[in-house]
């Protein structure tokens, strides 16, 4: 990403998050349709993980802002599944959500009834196949940003999964280092350039915030303001290591 101006978009993200922290609870399930108002609730969440990420960097914890990062992503993806779905993409979600449920209760064999209302438990649709959905939808949607959610699956939940956001191997011996022969724990740089996340966190959010605003039909001016000064681009993520 193009980070030359760093802190101007440093201070676009910062206005970002008070701008939606403002606005987003102005929103309610009677002034706004059920898909925009989960939608709203998504972009909220994805606003919270967004000032996580963004205090994780700032305060010095670079390295633990990828798990951050590829949780605001899956958010992302599912808000606006949500966001541009009829009721019954909703309901499959929902159905998706009872599926993992019910696995977690058979564990235990606690006894559990679910409201009449749930739908039946569904084969679970996992994040790749959330975010293939979403870019066909965009094809006629947004044609523009139709490639985004299988970019940002390639360069953020698979990348950051490997190689900061689970306890694997290569993200745990990135803390231990040589030193001549001798191994020591450090974060050996790990901790430094890290920028990047939170700009490519608030690139994602607002676009989010412009998907939701426009089905919402909320005012954009200031949004849009905030946007032309977070200078996206998507063309040329960090990698840490080629996915195959």
């Amino acid at each position: 990403m193009n980070m030359q101006n760093w802190p101007r978009q440093h201070q676009a993200i910062k206005d970002l998050i008070a701008y939606l922290d403002e606005t987003l609870p102005k929103m309610n399930s009677e002034n706004s349709s059920g898909s925009v108002f989960i939608g709203a609730a998504a972009l909220y969440r994805c606003n919270r993980y967004l000032r996580a990420i963004d205090d994780a960097v700032s305060g010095g914890i670079g390295d633990t802002a990828g798990g951050n990062l590829r949780t605001l992503y899956e958010t992302w993806i599912v808000g606006h599944s949500l966001l541009l779905g009829e009721i019954e993409e909703a309901e499959k979600l929902w159905g998706d959500a009872r599926h993992l449920a019910q696995k977690v209760i058979n564990s235990t064999g606690a006894d559990i009834t679910f409201p009449d209302e749930t739908p039946e438990a569904a084969p679970y649709k996992n994040t790749e196949a959330l975010a293939h959905a979403l870019g066909k939808r965009l094809e006629s949607d947004d044609p523009e940003n139709a490639t985004m959610p299988m970019h940002c699956y390639n360069y953020i939940y698979r990348s950051e999964s490997l190689s900061s956001a689970h306890a694997n191997h290569t993200a745990t011996t990135q803390y231990a280092r040589l030193v001549g022969e001798l191994g020591v724990i450090g974060l050996g740089g790990r901790n430094e350039g890290c920028e990047w996340r939170t700009a490519l966190a608030g690139n994602i959010t607002a676009y989010f915030a412009q998907r939701l605003f426009k089905a919402a039909g909320i005012d954009a001016t200031r949004l849009e303001e905030i946007n032309e000064m977070l200078d996206p681009n998507f063309d040329d993520l960090p990698r840490t290591e080629e996915v195959k």
